[in-house]
């Protein structure tokens, strides 16, 4: 399970864009005078850093619509997480833990959330896995659920073993997702976000435009899988690749600027991980 402790995202006191982002799409849908209960899901959350802003940014009586499943492996975190929530006025707190590679098992209902968060977890993933997640989520959320996805292009500071993925290397993932699920008309927009020092990406699915329903999925899952674990295997390999030319290009040049020797760091860290998720195929 990813464990966040030692990033900015836990400690920022400022509303971060992603947190923002959720905190939007939770007032859209919870203003809705025909919403009584809305079930939330938020995978590896850490500390709990979304639910902190819930107080200041959503008003008790919409708070209290929220059921809200907090998934995480580490159960120190948990125990933050539901003193944050105790305050909160939730409708019901819920909490499990366990490994995203257990997510199918830990989760065997089907359609049972209308919002499932993945924030800063992407990176962390072993590539494979990323397949499998996305329609095994796809398949837990409700007839109108919505996915919301975030991370990070870059990663300060850097993380052994972490693959960041690039918006386009992202869009490519989910552009073969989508055409495995037979729905290649809706492909929903991957955003960029730019911070000080960083850059990030976001992607919202939402369950209403995908025609396919939950049996279909599983009829196919397998062949889903596969084809969409080939394209990130495509873009592990381009990435490795582009990585190897950058490490061979300065060893070839005498350029020592700061500069320089932070690229040249970064691309050892990410040559690293990829070399790792090329041998674990």
């Amino acid at each position: 399970m990813t464990i966040i402790s030692d990033s900015s995202a836990v400690n920022e006191d400022r509303i971060l864009p992603q947190h923002q982002a959720v905190l939007t799409l939770l007032q859209t849908h919870l203003s809705d005078p025909q919403v009584s209960e809305y079930q939330w899901l938020d995978i590896a959350c850490g500390q709990g850093q979304i639910i902190k802003y819930l107080d200041s940014n959503l008003d008790e009586k919409y708070r209290s619509k929220i059921n809200f499943t907090a998934f995480e492996g580490d159960a120190t975190y948990l125990k933050i997480v539901k003193e944050k929530a105790k305050a909160l006025s939730l409708l019901k707190y819920n909490e499990k833990i366990g490994e995203i590679a257990d997510f199918e098992t830990l989760f065997p209902s089907l359609g049972n959330f209308n919002f499932i968060t993945l924030i800063n977890v992407v990176h962390e993933l072993p590539p494979k896995l990323l397949a499998s997640l996305l329609i095994n989520i796809l398949n837990r959320l409700t007839e109108n659920g919505i996915l919301y996805i975030f991370d990070m292009e870059t990663l300060n500071p850097l993380e052994l073993g972490a693959i960041p993925w690039k918006k386009h290397e992202i869009i490519e993932i989910i552009k073969t997702f989508y055409i495995e699920i037979e729905t290649p008309s809706y492909i929903p927009e991957v955003s960029q976000w730019k911070f000080k020092s960083t850059q990030g990406w976001s992607y919202t699915l939402q369950r209403r435009h995908i025609k396919i329903s939950h049996e279909e999925i599983l009829k196919n899952k397998q062949r889903i899988i596969t084809n969409v674990e080939k394209q990130i295997e495509k873009q592990i390999q381009i990435k490795f690749e582009m990585t190897k030319n950058i490490l061979t290009a300065h060893t070839e040049t005498d350029s020592e600027t700061s500069e320089d020797k932070k690229h040249i760091y970064t691309s050892l860290y990410d040559f690293w991980a990829l070399h790792k998720a090329l041998g674990e195929k």
